[in-house]
């Protein structure tokens, strides 16, 4: 393992030593994606797997109605496409895009990341790690779902983008820089004028600043609390 502390947002690359980085980096190549650009397709076949190395990405589909809906957000180190490939009707099950900046993926042939599991005992757990995890965050969602509002929803959401992607400043707040108001209602399968609804409330209690595709904790205690609580 590569000694980092495991926590929820550990991607596969990190879980991997630097032995199996290089082997894996061996088999593929290094592509660059531009900002709104489609890496996968829902419903293509799959014949490879993308380990993200540097940006953003979304994991989305349609409802029944044809709007999005976001299912996760992925970052540096996480890998993507890894389940089709292990099933006999490998088709994409969700699309997955850019968010904002351009991504730097290493692209693996199916075959060759097969293999390369097969050849590194340590691949196999951490890839096992990450999938556990998902399942687990996957449960907790379904569990979840329908029982708390959208401010707590919202709360969980705001804090755990911090918590990944955010940058600290002295003060204590932290800024991230990445979803679009749109956006975060499909992370929490919300309506625009609900999440609208609680950002101005959030605002007013200065627990949070919004601006263009970002936003600025200023309270982390008060989102904490009310992620963990839900109420004001």
């Amino acid at each position: 393992m590569s000694g980092q502390t495991p926590g929820w947002w550990v991607g596969f690359w990190e879980y991997l030593e630097e032995s199996e980085r290089e082997a894996l980096i061996s088999l593929g190549r290094k592509r660059v994606f531009g900002g709104d650009s489609v890496l996968l397709h829902e419903d293509e076949p799959s014949s490879h797997v993308l380990v993200l190395l540097n940006g953003w990405v979304k994991i989305a589909c349609n409802d029944s109605e044809g709007r999005e809906v976001i299912l996760a957000i992925r970052g540096p180190g996480d890998i993507l496409g890894e389940m089709e490939v292990m099933l006999e009707d490998p088709r994409r099950s969700a699309m997955v895009k850019t968010l904002i900046n351009k991504v730097e993926a290493l692209v693996v042939p199916a075959t060759a990341f097969t293999r390369f599991l097969d050849e590194h005992g340590n691949a196999w757990r951490a890839l096992y790690l990450v999938l556990a995890y998902r399942l687990r965050e996957a449960n907790r969602n379904a569990r979840e779902f329908g029982r708390i509002g959208v401010r707590q929803a919202l709360a969980r959401l705001l804090l755990g983008l911090a918590i990944r992607h955010g940058t600290k400043s002295a003060d204590g707040s932290i800024t991230v820089q990445l979803l679009s108001q749109d956006e975060i209602s499909a992370c929490i399968w919300a309506s625009r004028d609900a999440v609208a609804h609680e950002l101005v409330e959030l605002r007013k209690r200065n627990a949070l600043i919004t601006g263009r595709r970002s936003f600025t904790i200023t309270d982390v205690e008060e989102i904490r609390r009310i992620a963990q609580a839900g109420d004001f």
